[in-house]
């Protein structure tokens, strides 16, 4: 029996993240061993009075300098498109020499890299990176959350002793299980990825994590995808679609959620996963 739907909303968590989920620190003092040798020559350079020259010096001859300069203005791209001097489109790689030097050096000139590397040399290389990098990793919190999801879906799914799978795509299904799935080819959900499959008594469970701890426009199209998604697979006889919605950032996205709510067989919070399936 499906609780009333407010009821449901104010059970939902207000974090899945400890206190290391706000920064990967390893990730970053890794960025910063990996780059070592960029680093070097980055302080070979800023001993030049010459910080261009030097720059171009050194590229004509180690191309690898590249991966670091665009960091310093926190770009953390492999390549970008930029407008040059004479209005055309310039795409250039950062980890291989695809375009002319004169083109790079263009980019590290108007860029800005010259002239934070003057003031970087008042601070350190390595202390500038680190402050950078750690910027950057922040903007990737919204993807460790979703992380976290899976790996407390996972945790949950562990605890009930049946065989899953992780990220499995429907046709991957059919080749394990032998199940004809055709009839899901016109709904968009056969090349669908979901977060887990498992088999529990002989029967198929898919799957899908959305914790949100901020609220937005997906939430509501999600909402209604699941919907569709959670129709066409309910038909099909062995088969059930688990959706796992948790997260304060559905609360302001509550019209669309309460729709799927009623509308969907399986949808459940985490703490309610928990005690469906490990009761």
């Amino acid at each position: 029996m499906k609780k009333e739907f407010n009821n449901w909303l104010d059970t939902f968590q207000p974090t899945l993240a400890t206190c290391d989920y706000f920064t990967d620190f390893e990730k970053v003092n890794h960025r910063i061993k990996e780059l070592k040798p960029q680093i070097k020559m980055v302080k070979s350079i800023l001993k030049q009075d010459d910080i261009l020259l030097g720059i171009e010096n050194i590229l004509q001859i180690d191309f690898s300098l590249m991966s670091i300069l665009p960091l310093f203005v926190a770009v953390n791209t492999s390549k970008i498109t930029f407008i040059d001097t004479n209005g055309q489109y310039q795409t250039i790689s950062f980890n291989k020499s695809t375009n002319d030097l004169s083109v790079y050096m263009e980019f590290i000139n108007t860029s800005g890299i010259v002239d934070v590397l003057k003031r970087v040399k008042s601070v350190g290389v390595e202390k500038y990176l680190f402050g950078i990098l750690v910027g950057m990793d922040s903007n990737t919190r919204k993807n460790r959350m979703g992380h976290l999801a899976e790996d407390k879906l996972e945790e949950i799914l562990q605890k009930t002793g049946n065989p899953y799978y992780k990220e499995v795509t429907l046709e991957t299904i059919k080749e394990r299980y032998n199940v004809d799935i055709s009839q899901l080819s016109n709904r968009k959900v056969s090349s669908k990825r979901f977060d887990y499959v498992m088999e529990k008594n002989g029967e198929l469970y898919l799957f899908e994590s959305s914790y949100y701890t901020s609220s937005g426009s997906k939430q509501n199209e999600l909402s209604r995808s699941y919907t569709e998604i959670s129709k066409a697979i309910n038909n099909i006889q062995g088969f059930h679609f688990i959706w796992v919605v948790d997260g304060m950032g559905w609360k302001n996205c509550r019209h669309a959620l309460e729709q799927a709510y009623y509308q969907m067989p399986d949808v459940y919070n985490f703490s309610e996963l928990e005690e469906v399936f490990c009761s």
